[in-house]
């Protein structure tokens, strides 16, 4: 769950950075709040569709958590406002516009080898 937050904290710092001189502090702050609501919304909906599919109540107390719906969407907003910027990423450069797209891969490979993170994967299919 700290693991969680950190990244949460880390990865709003950083691409609310590149966001905010662009899109303003009330525009950003709107955009976290409507993004986050929706995912959770939509997260909720998914666990009771299928719950009712599969009549398998382990779906009902899942935690559907997280603050990566929000992050994803940043990610997408770097994507469209600034695709041909590169990032540093530790040693790696990469341009906006495959950052989104890297943040899903990796995310899905780690799923495979970590139980816990399958839970938080709903945020970045759901952007």
């Amino acid at each position: 769950m700290c693991f969680q937050v950190i990244i949460s904290i880390i990865g709003l710092l950083l691409f609310g950075k590149l966001l905010e001189p662009l899109w303003g502090t009330k525009k950003l702050s709107k955009f976290v709040f409507i993004v986050n609501f929706s995912t959770s919304m939509c997260a909720f909906v998914t666990a009771i569709a299928v719950y009712y599919v599969t009549q398998q109540e382990s779906y009902l107390y899942t935690p559907l958590s997280g603050f990566y719906g929000v992050l994803s969407g940043l990610l997408v907003g770097i994507k469209q406002l600034m695709p041909e910027m590169e990032l540093s990423l530790f040693v790696l450069k990469i341009k906006g516009k495959w950052i989104p797209s890297l943040t899903a891969l990796i995310s899905i490979v780690v799923s495979f080898f970590m139980k816990d993170l399958v839970s938080y994967l709903n945020g970045h299919s759901l952007i």
